[in-house]
């Protein structure tokens, strides 16, 4: 059998063509030269960041991709800057990193009109209406309470804050809608509280209004008003029905 195996793989070579032949000598030659290739290797590398940041292991196949995610928290307002080094097998990157930490803003409670709100001088039965904007800073605030003082100040109800406990929430405003009604002569004065968990305490606005009552009337015919010099034509008037009177009487004598 094995003479026969032989004797038809020499049939074989001599039917080939010259070039094939040689092709196929020459690719055998060359597979038992050449070792097999290496099986494919991972690639790994660290990640160090100079600023705090957790390095860890990264490893991808060859020819691939990864991503390394890279966070920044301030501790303190002011620029900082860092790098972060991939190294791996013969090889090292770098890559420079900054930011920029900001001071919070400070917990407060603010209104826009300050500590005070005058009304100025109205007239007696007026309604006047004051809108007051409330903000909140820094941080969510507990507002516990919204009241007024002075019996011809109040609190409309279409105000969007309220007047009972709610938080008001960092960087948001609502709204107090303040009430006059002028019921009282003189000067009137109240007071607007807001009381709050904010570090500066309460917020006490001080409320003033006058009430003046229009001009009225002496009542009858007067050559003088009640305030102020004579009208002409009232005294021209009363000139006249003087001079008429002396004229009529002065005919009946005759």
């Amino acid at each position: 059998m094995a003479e026969a195996r032989d004797v038809a793989a020499r049939l074989l070579q001599q039917l080939r063509p010259p070039a094939a032949a040689a092709a196929a000598a020459a690719a055998a030659a060359s597979s038992a030269a050449s070792p097999p290739p290496p099986p494919a290797r991972l690639l790994c590398c660290r990640a160090r960041h100079h600023a705090s940041a957790r390095g860890r292991a990264i490893c991808s196949a060859p020819a691939a991709s990864c991503t390394a995610s890279i966070g920044f928290t301030a501790q303190a307002a002011g620029a900082r800057s860092a790098s972060l080094t991939l190294s791996a097998t013969g090889a090292t990157a770098t890559v420079a990193l900054s930011g920029t930490g900001t001071a919070p803003a400070p917990v407060g409670l603010n209104v826009d009109t300050g500590s005070k709100i005058d009304i100025g001088t109205v007239l007696a039965g007026s309604r006047v209406v004051r809108s007051i904007t409330v903000a909140a800073s820094g941080a969510d605030i507990l507002i516990a309470g919204i009241a007024t003082t002075g019996t011809a100040f109040s609190i409309d109800p279409s105000s969007t804050c309220q007047t009972t406990a709610f938080m008001l929430t960092a960087g948001r405003t609502c709204t107090v809608v303040l009430v006059f009604s002028a019921m009282n002569d003189g000067t009137n004065t109240g007071t607007l509280t807001i009381n709050s968990t904010a570090p500066s305490g309460p917020v006490a606005i001080d409320l003033s209004a006058n009430v003046a009552r229009p001009n009225a009337g002496s009542g009858g015919c007067s050559a003088t008003g009640r305030e102020g010099p004579a009208d002409p034509l009232l005294l021209l008037l009363a000139l006249a029905s003087a001079l008429l009177l002396w004229r009529r009487r002065a005919q009946a004598r005759l």
